[in-house]
């Protein structure tokens, strides 16, 4: 277990870090196992957010309407994370969002790589395969108490301690060396569009595991894609 770190969380408009906005910034700061500091803040996207993003977080447009802008805070937040390893669940996608904002904000200083620990790729090579990964449902697996689901700061705070857990279990076996930080190298993208070949198999594992979207799938990016089929995989599994 690493003694200094800051584990984050981002509540985001969609999944896209190019097209898509940060709406909530939270993370916790901790040293030699103790709670050093905490960092919340909503965050005002200049876009109405949708429906769907409003039933998974409760963030709703009113909520961030007086809220300060992105750029206002971005600063003040990479001073707060300062040279500390950075944890997350599922970090790319968090630390993409980030990158992808301190570019078009002009904080190109902070656009470089970090050590990252993705606590999600621990559970996924530790966990057995069939045990949900979701961070929900490790929290019921470890007796995690988790009680503002899908708000940055519960999420950046159960995320530690769920670092904590499997550190406990799992650092001493023979997966140690995923417990190891990473360097991770984050740069600012545009996406590409998605292959036909790449929505069609998207759209045909939906059917397999009678899911629908609430994305319109073919204006979604390769990426998006990518990720969207990695998600349905990993909690519902592959078709057969």
């Amino acid at each position: 277990m690493v003694n200094k770190y800051v584990v984050i969380d981002l509540e985001t408009t969609g999944l896209s870090p190019e097209r898509d906005k940060i709406i909530e910034i939270g993370a916790v700061k901790i040293e030699n196992g103790i709670l050093t500091g905490t960092y919340s803040k909503l965050v005002n996207p200049n876009v109405e957010i949708r429906d769907r993003i409003v039933e998974i977080t409760g963030i709703t447009s009113d909520m961030v309407k007086n809220c300060p802008f992105i750029g206002e805070i971005l600063q003040e937040f990479m001073q707060f994370v300062g040279d500390s390893i950075i944890i997350g669940h599922s970090i790319k996608f968090d630390m993409s969002f980030l990158v992808n904002a301190l570019y078009k904000e002009g904080l190109t200083e902070y656009v470089k790589g970090y050590e990252t620990i993705d606590t999600l790729n621990i559970a996924r090579k530790c966990i057995p395969e069939g045990v949900s990964k979701r961070l929900a449902d490790l929290c019921v697996m470890y007796g995690i108490e988790d009680k503002d689901h899908h708000r940055a700061l519960n999420d950046a705070f159960v995320t530690h301690k769920l670092y904590e857990k499997l550190c406990e279990i799992y650092e001493n076996e023979e997966e140690g060396i995923i417990f190891k930080p990473e360097m991770l190298v984050c740069k600012p993208y545009k996406d590409k569009e998605a292959p036909k070949g790449q929505i069609k198999f998207l759209k045909e594992l939906l059917r397999y595991h009678n899911l629908t979207s609430e994305y319109d799938i073919d204006k979604m990016s390769q990426r998006e894609v990518s990720r969207y089929v990695d998600k349905i995989i990993l909690n519902y599994g592959r078709m057969k």
